[in-house]
């Protein structure tokens, strides 16, 4: 059962790399023809972009929030949507397929001491992670579904996601359905690419919090076998080759995490207080607010709270290592312990510029800043 959940955990997270960088497409030997394949996403993107920009410019009547709103949220989801493909998915594509050398490792080495916690911990983790991801991307993708047909509708029929394709006229036989279909291709493009990366995020700290709980469990047979001074000797060589090879994942996940986790909570921040907006205004639209923006509060949170998770379980392992009877150890096997508790005092911790630690309280942080912008300028505009 772990390698079936490793396996659909490693494929979602590749698939997702193929379909965006174009990698389905035929191969060729010709080195531009390869490029061009990347550049596909981020010209469609910045197309995209344009056109909500233009149509923002051309907006006549900016008392109309749910017009201003809505575009600027989609914007904002637009650049996201760019930071996670440059960022995961051309840049730090070789660190995602270490990493997951890495996972593929804990998963079918079965010749350590300390596999079985590992299966143990690593099948409750990615079992949760796989019935989670799905109810997380079912209920976005279908919150998507809703604010596409919303607009559509309000609309006319014309546009789903507010704007119109600068350059076609209104009278063209083609102006509707071109609109139509763009928009539809555009917005579920965006928006399943920042969905889909947080999913990415939940799936390798899952990885790393399984480990680092099979370490926490392993270190109680230091107390077991705490008068047997081979034993001891053994399981602190197990625990710090075991240790090392995790330093090395959370080395990637860190810096791997590091920009995105900034672009990522920069954006929510603010197209997060532009729904604000809309739900203060309470017009009729605002079932549709409270429900985007219950969709971006579980977005915040998760990113949130899976930062937290990490740290919660680096602190439990120096804990565990710290309550462990090292007075009884032989004094060689002392100083070993020693060192090893200095190398773990530094707390693993996703950090970022501008928000620092990401923990719960930067949930915290983040809904009181958008929701006070939002009241801000809720006031100035009315």
């Amino acid at each position: 059962m772990l390698l079936k959940y490793h396996y659909q955990l490693r494929l979602f997270v590749f698939t997702f790399f193929k379909i965006f960088r174009c990698d389905f497409l035929p191969d060729s030997s010709r080195m531009f023809l390869k490029r061009a394949k990347l550049l596909i996403f981020p010209i469609h993107v910045g197309f995209g972009t344009f056109c909500v920009l233009w149509h923002f410019f051309h907006i006549k009547d900016f008392t109309d929030l749910m017009d201003v709103c809505f575009t600027c949220v989609f914007f904002f989801i637009s650049y996201q949507s760019l930071i996670v493909y440059f960022g995961f998915m051309i840049f730090n594509k070789p660190k995602f397929i270490e990493l997951f050398e890495y996972f593929d490792f804990l998963v079918t080495e079965d010749n350590s001491i300390i596999y079985d916690l590992r299966k143990k911990y690593l099948l409750e983790n990615l079992k949760l992670t796989v019935y989670f991801s799905k109810a997380f991307l079912i209920s976005l993708t279908s919150m998507g579904f809703i604010v596409v047909l919303y607009n559509l509708y309000n609309s006319n029929f014309i546009s789903p996601m507010i704007f119109t394709i600068p350059g076609i006229s209104s009278s063209h036989l083609l102006f509707r359905p071109i609109n139509i279909i763009y928009q539809i291709i555009f917005y579920f493009t965006i928006v399943e690419c920042a969905i889909i990366s947080d999913v990415v995020v939940l799936i390798t700290i899952s990885y790393v919090q399984g480990d680092f709980l099979a370490i926490i469990e392993f270190i109680s047979h230091l107390d077991e076998d705490i008068d047997d001074k081979n034993q001891s000797k053994s399981i602190l060589k197990i625990l710090h080759e075991t240790h090392k090879g995790l330093q090395q994942s959370i080395r990637l996940l860190t810096q791997i995490y590091w920009h995105f986790y900034f672009h990522k909570l920069f954006t929510i921040t603010l197209y997060f207080g532009g729904i604000l907006i809309l739900v203060q205004s309470l017009s009729e639209k605002l079932p549709l607010a409270i429900m985007v923006t219950s969709a971006m509060i579980v977005q915040l949170f998760i990113l949130c709270f899976f930062g937290q998770i990490l740290k919660n379980s680096s602190e439990q392992l120096s804990e565990a290592l710290y309550l462990t009877k090292w007075y009884d150890m032989p004094i060689k096997d002392q100083k070993n312990l020693l060192i090893l508790m200095i190398n773990l005092q530094k707390i693993v911790k996703i950090e970022t510029f501008a928000f620092g630690d990401i923990s719960i309280y930067t949930f915290v942080q983040i809904s009181k800043a958008a929701f006070s912008y939002a009241t801000i300028i809720y006031t100035f505009v009315k």
